[in-house]
């Protein structure tokens, strides 16, 4: 929405740049009336005075349009099934797909994408098998050790939107509180961090 009204904004920052949008949007279908002024529209964007809605079915489309792109992507990566190591197990949540730069490093405001190199996809297939996709060659089957398998299930939590699955209390975190917290002392350890954001 902040981009949408920003957009709006700049279009009426100068008549030439109003008039010539308004000429495109006409020229796409849209049906824009012809008895409302440069002026007008202005006083009216400038008092904010409005709602911005977007049509579900227009957002559907536009992700359906990046699919292509995005497998093509996936399919120049390297794929290895990762084992967790015995006694360990991985979680998954309800955003599994972690896209990641591969050195663990934060890059501030540079987000990875699918098609960047020195990027790592992670995703749960079940409580003791992952894939990992990398723009590197690798085996197609790996060993993780515990503290890979920690590391994997902390990316994984941190990408959750709200919620952890897991068969059991039993798979290891890595917290502010100490390094291979089991999940189900997850709880009692961010509670003693009140003002925590990630983990």
């Amino acid at each position: 929405m902040k981009i949408a009204n920003g957009t709006m904004r700049m279009t009426v920052q100068d008549k030439g740049r109003y008039h010539d949008s308004i000429r495109e949007a006409r020229q796409q279908g849209a049906p824009i009336r012809d008895d409302i002024s440069y002026e007008d529209m202005k006083a009216f964007i400038e008092r904010g005075e409005y709602k911005i809605a977007i049509d579900q079915t227009y957002l559907i489309g536009l992700e359906l349009d990046s699919v292509p792109t995005v497998v093509e992507q996936l399919a120049r990566r390297s794929w290895s099934f990762a084992s967790a190591a015995p006694g360990t197990t991985f979680i998954t949540c309800d955003d599994p797909v972690v896209l990641a730069w591969a050195d663990g490093k934060d890059w501030g405001p540079h987000s990875p994408g699918f098609g960047l190199a020195g990027t790592i996809i992670m995703f749960p297939i079940a409580p003791e098998l992952a894939l990992i996709g990398l723009f590197v060659k690798q085996p197609p089957n790996r060993n993780f050790r515990r503290d890979q398998v920690a590391d994997m299930n902390t990316s994984i939590a941190r990408n959750a939107t709200k919620q952890l699955y897991a068969r059991d209390g039993e798979f290891e975190i890595n917290t502010r509180a100490g390094l291979y917290t089991p999940g189900k002392d997850l709880p009692t350890a961010l509670g003693r961090q009140p003002k925590l954001k990630g983990l």
